[in-house]
């Protein structure tokens, strides 16, 4: 299959052509098929960078990282005295793919969908904040708070992607719903024409797209076909950029970053990622839920020398390395990063009572090893290292993983076990939108439940007063205090040894690629500015 695919990317074929032979197409290259193209329950960044060509919120955030109106038609709201009724108006004319207007019903459904508890989604916490949401028209909605709360952080919570009521027969929506699978139906730039599972995902331009398109001189082109295609060699990819056959690689492997900018007909574009790498651990597990022993697992991880290993100095600083549950440049700047130091984490783990007792290498306590499974997603060669360089540092502190091997898995095999909570220590990278609570996404008691992202069952008391706090409290140096004291708390717990934001480049076919701006994660929000020159000589 792999030599089929190069074969395919390469020459090019009429459904999948190269840049010369399509003037108002563009290839894109991602390592696996979308998980999903339902916009509710898509937990990996290739499905969530798909959307944003096919759906629409009803709030955006513009070109300078300011919120604008998307389908409501402003953001000033009526608002009700006590701040607890949100009245909302939503512009006309606003029509799905099949020709269908979106309304107000539209909105309501989308919201009822995310709130039923047989419902599989990410954002399931929205109904922390919204009690109700109500049809008073046609083109008005009515969002009821539980809680007073002001006109900023609602807007915040209005960045969901609405989904077309009248083509469901369920209210709620499980992981192999045939929406975002079979049926595909959106109100976006783009609209859904096909999908070879394993192969690509093609879509068509929205002409009558109710934001419109920006306009072209001549001998530029309108971009009206997209394809997503699938290759999980990465080699080949950066060879199909560099020789013209794709436009754009979205995640640019560390590795390639010197070939690629070195390419005259090529450019890495940075964009930054609100997330972060991560050794999570499972409460489940009798050692693991022993504070002394994640903190002694957090020492003896060499997070400097993973950085400049696998990414290289020119493209990572230790600005990048965190200890908390926030990416680099969010939470407490006091809190010191804990340095590497196996000395203190073979202290730890003694005082926890773990000792190598027949001299084999393999520290013990009551009888039982200390041996424990690591799993972790196959998404590139740096993923792999980090877990690699991780799996020898354990065995410097006396850890042993099962069979001395790490458990790589496809990204929705990793899901389901991560999940079920089949694990005892869980590689992964988290990526978040801009209005998403971390604390509460990850480390609540209500994240807790099944297909919850608090798949390792931490609980602290405190983090949840905190958590009810923080919902009540809308002055912002308060919601600062409260941040500070979720940074120090989790960082004092360890739930996850955090490791690092890690940078981002897309490599773009620059020659032919024009007007390129990519919102660090909604990654197509201004593809409607981008367009296509015919050939690397224009």
């Amino acid at each position: 299959m792999k030599i089929w695919i190069a074969i395919l990317l390469v020459l090019g074929t009429c459904s999948l052509p190269s840049l010369s032979f399509c003037e108002e197409k563009m290839n894109y290259t991602e390592v696996s098929d979308p998980q999903t193209l339902n916009p509710l329950n898509m937990y990996d960044m290739i499905s969530f960078r798909f959307s944003n060509l096919l759906y629409n919120s009803l709030v955006g955030i513009n070109i300078d990282m300011i919120p604008e109106p998307d389908l409501l038609e402003s953001l000033e709201p009526e608002i009700s005295q006590d701040k607890k009724v949100y009245t909302f108006k939503l512009r006309k004319g606003i029509m799905w793919q099949d020709g269908k207007e979106v309304t107000a019903e539209d909105i309501k459904f989308t919201f009822d969908v995310i709130s039923n508890p047989k419902t599989d989604t990410h954002i399931k916490n929205l109904g922390n904040i919204f009690q109700d949401v109500r049809v008073l028209g046609s083109h008005t909605v009515q969002f009821i708070l539980r809680e007073s709360c002001p006109k900023e952080i609602v807007l915040s919570k209005l960045f969901f992607k609405i989904i077309p009521h009248h083509i469901f027969d369920k209210d709620f929506i499980e992981e192999n719903n045939e929406f975002g699978i079979s049926k595909v139906l959106g109100s976006g730039p783009y609209k859904f024409k096909s999908w070879k599972k394993g192969r690509y995902v093609e879509v068509g331009w929205n002409e009558q797209y109710f934001k419109g398109w920006s306009s072209l001189k001549e001998n530029k082109h309108r971009i009206k076909k997209i394809a997503m295609i699938v290759n999980r060699d990465e080699n080949i990819s950066k060879t199909n950029l560099r020789q013209g056959h794709i436009h754009l690689i979205p995640e640019v492997r560390p590795v390639d970053y010197l070939e690629i900018r070195s390419d005259p007909y090529c450019k890495l574009i940075p964009y930054n990622s609100r997330g972060f790498a991560y050794f999570g651990y499972n409460f489940k597990h009798p050692f693991l839920k022993d504070v002394n022993v994640r903190q002694a697992l957090t020492f003896a991880v060499n997070k400097k020398a993973m950085l400049q290993k696998i990414y290289g100095s020119e493209f990572v600083d230790k600005n990048q390395i965190i200890d908390g549950p926030f990416p680099a440049g969010e939470g407490d700047p006091d809190i010191e990063i804990r340095d590497y130091n196996v000395a203190k984490a073979k202290e730890l783990l003694a005082y926890a009572g773990f000792k190598d007792e027949d001299r084999d290498g393999i520290l013990e306590k009551n009888g039982q090893k200390f041996v424990v499974s690591l799993k972790a997603y196959v998404k590139d060669e740096s993923f792999r290292r980090i877990c690699t360089m991780y799996q020898k540092h354990l065995r410097d502190i006396g850890i042993m993983l099962t069979n001395n091997e790490i458990e790589f898995v496809e990204i929705n095999k990793w899901r389901k076990d991560v999940y079920n909570k089949n694990f005892d220590i869980v590689f992964g990278y988290w990526a978040f939108s801009e209005d998403t609570n971390i604390v509460e996404s990850l480390f609540s008691n209500a994240a807790m439940r099944q297909g919850g992202n608090n798949f390792v069952s931490y609980q602290n008391l405190q983090v949840e007063k905190l958590l009810k706090l923080d919902r009540n409290t809308y002055d912002p140096d308060a919601r600062k205090k409260n941040k500070y004291e979720f940074h120090r708390i989790i960082h004092d717990d360890c739930p996850y040894t955090f490791l690092f934001t890690l940078p981002k480049y897309a490599g773009i076919r620059s020659s032919v690629l024009k007007g390129v701006e990519i919102h660090p994660y909604h990654f197509f929000s201004f593809i409607t500015n981008w367009y296509l020159v015919g050939s690397d000589d224009e």
